[in-house]
């Protein structure tokens, strides 16, 4: 029951923030949505800042989770297996829980969170390295010379697909974005993760009205 509570007051957090603005959201506006009592808020979370810096740990937890995970695989698939598990990864966590993705993504532009998003990777440091060196291992196998910033650039390339996913959702063509990727790092084709746009790619899709 304390973790469920602890869960939805993160979650009310999350989409309080990314809507109303860090500064403008209060505890008691969180709790409320949570559906919980402030003093069991405040029991986990003393301030507001706390609560976010919880919310995004719980996220890089994920990430480099990923990472991690992938890179350890290598071993046993090779680093082009290990590369594509990750693509698959990212981007199908991304596809299947989108409305927290896009969530993130509105409270990390928020100038007066940067600060809390810098604590938090802070405090996750060293597994924020262990999750970056293990990438690079991969395009060391791979024979980078540059692994270092192969897995910067590999990164900001599924944080862009990620972006106008959550931008476009209905009309973003996500799985030939997928293979273009696969082919971007010269892996095998893929078999079909997700379904096929319907309609023609254009450069610039259509926002939908609420």
């Amino acid at each position: 029951m304390r973790e469920e509570s602890r869960a939805r007051i993160m979650a009310a957090a999350l989409e309080l923030i990314a809507t109303q603005g860090f500064e403008a959201t209060s505890l008691a506006a969180i709790t409320r949505a949570a559906g919980v009592s402030q003093g069991l808020a405040s029991y986990y979370f003393p301030a507001k800042r706390d609560l976010l810096v919880a919310v995004f740990g719980q996220w890089l937890d994920a990430i480099t989770g990923a990472m991690i995970a992938a890179a350890e695989d290598a071993g046993e698939s090779g680093p082009d297996a290990a590369l594509a598990r990750l693509i698959d990864m990212v981007l199908g966590g991304a596809r299947s829980d989108l409305a927290v993705t896009r969530l993130m993504l509105a409270v990390m532009v928020q100038p007066a969170v940067r600060s809390v998003l810098a604590e938090a990777e802070s405090a996750a440091e060293e597994r924020v390295a262990a999750a970056e060196a293990a990438v690079a291992s991969l395009f060391a196998a791979r024979g980078a010379e540059d692994p270092a910033l192969e897995q910067v650039m590999f990164r900001s390339v599924l944080e862009g697909v990620t972006f106008k996913l959550t931008v476009y959702e209905d009309t973003y063509p996500i799985e030939a974005a997928r293979r273009h990727v696969y082919r971007l790092y010269r892996l095998p084709e893929p078999e079909p993760m997700f379904d096929e746009h319907p309609g023609p790619i254009r450069l610039r899709a259509p926002l939908r009205r609420e």
